[in-house]
């Protein structure tokens, strides 16, 4: 049967009686510029932010082979082998690489001079830190070779969650596993199932 958001919000004030309407307007129907975030801060944590890669994305650039740099020059790049080294897999809208007008599909050819390598990136988000020279790439776009002008000065930035004890840990008592460690199968096994 179809329904409205009125159904939906009538429903759920009869479960538990809340301005659900707002609820929907500020999470759904409004533009954030970014994501809501309250869980995990009443949850006793906060994102923050520094230079020092994360285990998540280290170990996402050697299995995945993708080098992740959404959270400073804004792009994800494939460190693949062959023609697909260097190919932008993602450009994310409103940051530095997407406002020189690289796009997803387009191949870097070479960084600052150099030719490509993770290496030669990272050193060249590290040289542009507080300067004011851009990051020069020049990249492949279905055979035309252009450069592009990447005006960031951050430094490499990465997320990390942060322990605040000024708060109850809930996440961790909501992340933690409600069965005992061990073979699943020894576990059922000792349970006669």
């Amino acid at each position: 049967m179809p329904y409205t958001l009125d159904d939906v919000i009538a429903a759920l004030n009869a479960t538990l009686p809340y301005d659900w309407r707002g609820f929907f307007n500020a999470r759904v129907y409004e533009i954030n510029p970014h994501a809501p975030i309250g869980g995990i801060e009443r949850g006793g944590w906060q994102l923050t932010y520094n230079d020092q890669e994360n285990d998540v994305m280290r170990v996402r650039e050697s299995v995945d082979e993708m080098l992740d740099l959404t959270f400073s020059v804004g792009m994800l790049v494939q460190i693949a082998t062959g023609e697909e080294n260097g190919r932008l897999a993602d450009v994310i809208p409103g940051m530095p690489a997407a406002e020189a007008g690289l796009a997803p599909g387009m191949r870097v050819i070479s960084v600052n001079g150099r030719g490509f390598t993770p290496g030669a990136l990272h050193e060249a988000i590290s040289e542009a830190k507080n300067g004011a020279k851009p990051i020069v790439v020049t990249a492949d776009n279905g055979g035309f070779v252009l450069t592009y002008n990447i005006q960031y000065h951050g430094g490499e930035r990465y997320p990390h969650l942060v322990r605040n004890n000024a708060e109850p840990d809930l996440l961790s008592d909501t992340l933690r596993p409600l069965t005992p460690r061990g073979n699943a199968r020894e576990t059922a096994r000792s349970d006669g199932r």
